[in-house]
């Protein structure tokens, strides 16, 4: 898992733009994973462009902070797309997934599909979200700055 994390942390280092994606029908772990995972770059990447497209919602999530429109396809081919709480391909909320120049799964469901290039899935973490924490503070660690 160590190197998968770094695996990680090297990827989004490496891109200027970065897009967050989760799944159709989000519940409450994938909106907040996507929404937190997007404060955490642009706070730590001001430079960098993140995104957090969303095709769906439900209407019970609607408090939180809105999510940005579907992209132009160009911007995938650019970019480095990480999906988070999304276990198989075909329930990413993207049509424009696979023109990404890199993919990384961020998960905690049961492995069933690995369509990334970079797949870390954690299946005794309650939340993806817990996951996104995790892999901060391990890299805060890291560089010590905790």
């Amino acid at each position: 898992m160590k190197k998968t994390r770094n695996q990680i942390l090297k990827k989004i280092k490496e891109y200027d733009s970065i897009i967050i994606l989760g799944h159709q029908r989000p519940d409450g772990d994938c909106v907040g994973s996507v929404l937190g995972l997007k404060d955490i770059l642009t706070t730590s990447f001001p430079k960098k462009k993140i995104y957090a497209p969303a095709n769906d919602s439900v209407s019970y999530l609607d408090f939180l902070k809105p999510r940005d429109e579907e992209l132009k396809p160009e911007i995938y081919q650019e970019s480095l797309v990480i999906v988070l709480d999304t276990a198989t391909k075909e329930r990413i909320d993207s049509k424009y997934f696979h023109l990404a120049k890199e993919t990384i799964k961020i998960d905690h469901h049961l492995p069933v599909d690995n369509y990334a290039d970079i797949n870390f899935v954690d299946v005794n973490a309650p939340a993806t979200a817990q996951i996104i924490v995790d892999l901060f503070l391990y890299e805060a660690v890291r560089q010590r700055r905790v």
